[in-house]
Formats: C-alpha cells, structure tokens, sequence
C-alpha cells in the first residue's frame, strides 16, 4: 500500500513536470513572438505618425502660402518670376499632399495595425491562460486532479493557443522574425541585467 502511495507520488510528480516544462516551451514562443509583433507595431506607428505629421506641415504651409497671397496681394506684383513661384507652390504642395496620403491609404497602414494590436490583444489573454492552467497543473493534490486540468489543457486552451500563433503567423512574416530577433534579445539582455543589479542593490 505504501508503495503504491509512493509510487503514485512520483507519478504525479513525472506528470506535473512534464506538463508545465511543455507548457512553460509554448509560453515563451508567444511572448517572444507577441514582442517582435509590438516591434513591428512600433514601427508601423512611427511611420504612420510621422507622414501624418508631414502631410499636418504641408497642409499648414500650404493655408500660409494662400495667405499670404492674398495679404500681399502677389498676383499685381510686377515680379514675374515671385507670381508663378506662388502659382506653382501651392499646386506642388497640395499635390505631395495627395499623393502622400493615397500611398498612406494604398498601404492600409492603420488597418494592419489594428489587425496587429487584436492579435496583441489575443496573446495577452492566451498567456494568461496559459499561465492558470499551469498553475493548475502544478498545485495539483493528485493524479486524478492533474489529468482533468491537463485535459482542459489539451481540449480548450491548446486551441485557443494554436487559434492565436494563426494571428501572429498572418502580421509576421520570416524576415520579420529575422530582423527583430536581435532587438528582443538585445533589450531582454539589458532587462535581465538591470533585474540582476536592483536585486543585488536590495540584498545590499
């Protein structure tokens, strides 16, 4: 009898490990991939931002340059030249204007990322789960208990967690993967090592 208890023990201590060794593999795949996607996100919003801010400049530039035609009252100037350097600017300026935000649209720049930031969104709660069902998994009392949270495992959340690297496969491509790749560990180097220095400081 007491053999079987031990036995049962070790069983359930083989499972347990086991489970949260599988399931702590497919934690870090999403948060690794879920940071290269904020990565491209990143980058995504600072471009969207800053050809906003350059069609926000033309535009002001251009309501000056008609101001400031008619408060000088440009076209009865006698400087040939000044009057279709003010004739043309406006239709230059209003032109990049245009073309710069038709490119804008054409690329569906803030679609993606909205697309991105759902994706994000999906991730964060998946991980979450991830994380209760191992904690299940591991305050389990018993065999038994262990086998119905890792079956809940295998038939709602590793769904949920395949459903999800579908997103984040449909925003990241490879050279995406690629690109970002050495940022995340760059900054995640930097994060260990800042983390290792306030616990050092603590300890002190």
């Amino acid at each position: 009898m007491l053999y079987e208890i031990e036995e049962n023990e070790d069983l359930l201590e083989y499972s347990i490990k086991e489970m949260t060794n599988h399931i702590d593999k497919k934690i870090y795949t999403l948060k690794l991939r879920m940071h290269i996607l904020r990565f491209k996100y990143d980058q995504y919003r600072t471009y969207f931002d800053n050809v906003n801010i350059f069609i926000i400049i033309l535009s002001t530039f251009l309501t000056i340059l008609e101001s400031a035609k008619n408060i000088f009252d440009i076209k009865n100037s006698d400087m040939y030249a000044l009057i279709k350097i003010f004739d043309f600017l406006p239709i230059l300026t209003s032109s990049t204007v245009a073309l710069t935000a038709s490119i804008l649209k054409f690329k569906k720049f803030q679609e993606k990322m909205e697309q991105m930031q759902r994706t994000t969104d999906t991730t964060i709660s998946t991980l979450y789960k991830l994380k209760k069902i191992r904690e299940d998994c591991e305050n389990a009392d018993t065999y038994e208990e262990f086998k119905n949270f890792r079956n809940s495992f295998k038939k709602e959340i590793y769904d949920i967690y395949n459903k999800t690297q579908e997103g984040i496969e449909r925003n990241l491509k490879y050279k995406d993967l690629v690109k970002q790749m050495k940022k995340f560990y760059k900054l995640n180097l930097e994060y260990k090592r800042s983390e290792n220095n306030f616990k050092d400081h603590i300890n002190l």
